[in-house]
């Protein structure tokens, strides 16, 4: 078989546990590539790697990592802390890191057969080089998120925050009706995302595809006949779940007190303290940790998730992680959407909070059933979700859609 040399252009240094970036998707379909394949990385480093992280990373992948740096704007703009700007643009703030004449030095020193590039914020490099054959990694829909974002209750709190998430919507639906040329595969990890891009940008070649699961515990135990379950909730409080959380703690307050005495909360990320608070003076036992050593061991000691995010697109890797170790995890559809899951099969999907104390209690009352749920999610995962069965069909479209051999 031809060896294929690939270019992968990228705003964020591809890590296997997400870094101040979109996913750690990138990661995995590297690292599990076919052995014909050949990637030199060329990396912005926007999640700001360490250099003795980058030579870990080019070891573990097997291969060569370039810095580029960034546009002098883009510079500029965040170190003076000037990210409003973004408002006035035509395109996303990030579309404006290019440095095209680095980047044409870069792909004429190596002729490669196809460039990757993550994410598509980075599409002027398409407009300046249009002679290459492309693979476009999203990951998602770029302007999904800002139209659920102005169906969810928590944007009409603030007028300025309506404004913006309208003015952000317009600058990543032109975005997303770019790059529809026949040199250009387009590649996110949401179907709806995929449905979304079909209708404003029809003549996309675009695929979906699952995203792929991180490092999981090797042993989880799922063992629901303690007394008390421990249940997390996981990610900062922050607008994606905000909607949700609001309706959620008033009704998790007025449970009966036998019930709350059957679980003990937990809250994995910052801005928790005063909902803690709020459960605990409501005699819910409950606790905050901002920050973990090992993240995949210490979700893999909790019983439940819950995840009520309202506010999202594409796959969301915490509940990803939480179904993959065994985590029995209860959410919204958005929280579980693009997950090979099914309600009551391998998860439980709510439409409203009102139903989560009805849930809880019946965890209680069917515990073994509830523990064959958590044991098919994790299950369900480690197989559709495995990086080698993503990373194989990954390279798979790019190979047939490109007719290489």
């Amino acid at each position: 078989m031809n060896k294929i040399n690939l270019n992968l252009i990228t705003l964020f240094t591809p890590t296997p546990e997400n870094v101040k970036g979109p996913s750690a998707l990138i990661y995995y379909l590297i690292k599990y590539r076919p052995y014909h394949i050949n990637i030199n990385i060329y990396t912005y480093n926007w999640n700001d790697i360490s250099k003795t992280q980058l030579h870990q990373i080019s070891k573990n992948l097997q291969c060569n990592i370039t810095q580029i740096p960034p546009s002098l704007f883009l510079r500029l703009i965040y170190k003076l802390k000037l990210t409003k700007i973004r408002l006035f643009l035509k395109y996303p703030l990030l579309s404006y890191a290019c440095i095209t004449n680095s980047i044409k030095r870069i792909l004429k020193s190596n002729s490669p057969d196809l460039i990757w590039i993550y994410p598509d914020s980075l599409f002027r490099i398409i407009k300046h080089n249009p002679e290459y054959k492309y693979i476009i990694t999203g990951p998602d829909c770029p302007s999904l998120p800002y139209f659920r974002m102005l169906n969810d209750p928590y944007i009409y709190q603030n007028s300025i925050r309506i404004y913006g998430n309208t003015k952000l919507l317009i600058n990543n639906l032109r975005l997303e009706k770019e790059n529809c040329e026949k040199n250009c595969l387009y590649h996110v990890v949401g179907m709806e995302d995929w449905k979304h891009i079909k209708q404003t940008a029809p003549s996309k070649n675009v695929f979906f595809l699952l995203h792929p699961h991180y490092e999981l515990h090797q042993n989880p135990i799922i063992d629901f006949k303690k007394a008390k379950l421990q249940l997390l909730i996981a990610g900062n409080n922050d607008f994606y779940m905000a909607s949700g959380i609001k309706e959620l703690i008033p009704i998790l307050c007025a449970m009966n007190k036998n019930l709350k005495e059957k679980y003990e909360f937990t809250f994995l990320g910052k801005g928790w303290e005063n909902i803690c608070k709020e459960l605990s003076d409501n005699q819910i036992t409950c606790h905050v940790k901002t920050w973990v050593e090992n993240y995949i061991k210490e979700i893999s000691q909790y019983d439940i998730q819950l995840t009520p995010i309202t506010i999202g697109t594409g796959t969301k890797g915490k509940v990803l992680d939480a179904i993959g170790n065994g985590v029995l995890t209860i959410g919204t559809k958005m929280a579980l959407e693009n997950i090979a899951v099914r309600h009551m099969d391998s998860c439980i999907c709510y439409n409203t909070p009102l139903e989560i104390p009805t849930i809880l209690q019946s965890i209680q009352e069917n515990k073994a059933l509830y523990q064959k749920i958590a044991q098919k999610g994790m299950e369900q995962v480690r197989i559709y979700h495995s990086p080698q069965r993503a990373a194989n069909r990954f390279y798979q479209i790019i190979k047939q859609f490109y007719n290489i051999n």
